[in-house]
């Protein structure tokens, strides 16, 4: 990937175009924090891993981390949560540290035979933003007590299926 269009560089413009507030490290890493419109507040992560070698793919990585962290003795009734809502998206994960409680999403692209876009990065920016949001209720739900499987039964009604 030439060095004008290199991920780092999309994302940057990506983010000075829609005039996110965001922290660089110079090393591919950006930071920026989301206001949620419900219960919660994310910081979003965008790497560049960009690699040198025959053998390797350039890939992007989205990641948007809830600021509330998971309770310890909630911890596997999150786990539980997390499995039951993967099993069903298309694109995109639900991770949870067991170490701290931090509860994220994530989503990556390998770039190695396309050509990122802002427009790509737009969409894939927002997917991890509104998953966070479609889904952070039923988190806080299970953490108050809620049964995982309901907690979800709930969300998926909330969709129309």
């Amino acid at each position: 990937m030439s060095n004008e269009n290199s991920i780092r560089n999309v994302i940057k413009e990506y983010l000075e175009a829609e005039d996110w507030k965001y922290k660089d490290n110079e090393s591919g890493l950006f930071v920026a924090r989301v206001t949620g419109k419900k219960n919660c507040n994310y910081r979003m992560y965008w790497y560049a891993v960009e690699e040198k070698t025959e053998d390797s793919y350039d890939q992007l990585v989205i990641v948007g981390v809830a600021e509330k962290t998971i309770p310890e003795d909630k911890r596997s009734d999150i786990a539980e949560f997390i499995t039951r809502a993967n099993y069903d998206l298309k694109l995109g994960n639900f991770q949870l540290d067991f170490r701290d409680g931090e509860f994220r999403f994530r989503v990556s692209l390998p770039t190695k035979h396309l050509t990122l876009s802002k427009d790509t990065l737009g969409y894939l920016t927002l997917l991890c933003v509104q998953t966070l949001e479609d889904y952070i209720d039923g988190v806080l739900k299970v953490c108050g007590g809620v049964k995982p499987e309901d907690a979800i039964d709930e969300i998926v009604k909330s969709f129309g299926a």
